[in-house]
């Protein structure tokens, strides 16, 4: 969904073995990290957390202090450095959340569209 946004901003970006996240060349301008952690009431249980960082207008000077992801031989970039102009986040989200949808809902492309569909309810009734 992260590599399809950013198409839609005209930035090409894919995956690079074995690394996780998504990467535009040897630069990695989105980070996705999964966590799984032992339950404390439910014995035998696992709690997953999962997201991503996707560098929109970042500071990129502060990566100058880590090292990013533990990966030394590669940088980091942003939206901003690549189309070289700042991004209105809201825009960003509106193409995220789009291509979530569409990947993670089972939905055509339509369909996420139309009320009721995204939140998983029945769209309501219309009077013909």
């Amino acid at each position: 969904m992260l590599i399809r946004a950013l198409a839609d901003f005209g930035i090409a970006a894919g995956r690079k073995a074995p690394y996780t996240g998504v990467w535009v060349g040897d630069e990695k301008v989105a980070a996705i990290g999964v966590k799984f952690t032992r339950a404390r009431r439910h014995k035998g249980c696992i709690i997953t957390s999962h997201g991503f960082a996707l560098n929109v207008n970042t500071d990129l000077r502060y990566f100058n202090l880590i090292i990013p992801c533990g990966i030394r031989e590669y940088g980091v970039t942003s939206m901003e450095k690549l189309l070289g102009k700042r991004v209105p986040m809201a825009d960003v989200k509106a193409r995220v959340v789009h291509h979530f949808r569409d990947v993670f809902s089972g939905e055509t492309e339509g369909d996420a569209d139309k009320p009721g569909k995204a939140e998983g309810r029945p769209a309501p009734a219309t009077e013909s």
